[in-house]
């Protein structure tokens, strides 16, 4: 992986946990499936960053927060539905 490949995946991984727990800790159920869509964006990330690192911890927490998010949004109904 290169340098700024490296980096600007790092980047979406900071945006995307912060903007999760930003928008999950806001209170009210729109943002809170907000929350959950941002995190589970940057799950793809997660995974290769900690799979190709063999940080398995890590790889296993990120199952698991995948598995969170997904419960996240299919637990809440979609708004107008």
């Amino acid at each position: 992986m290169t340098d700024l490949l490296g980096l600007l995946v790092q980047c979406w991984i900071l945006a995307t946990s912060a903007g999760s727990v930003l928008y999950m800790t806001r209170g009210g159920e729109e943002n809170r499936r907000l929350g959950c869509f941002i995190g589970l964006a940057g799950q793809p990330c997660w995974f290769m960053e900690t799979f190709s690192s063999h940080q398995w911890g890590m790889f296993l927490l990120a199952i698991f927060l995948s598995y969170r998010y997904l419960r996240g949004l299919w637990a809440r109904p979609l708004s107008g539905v």
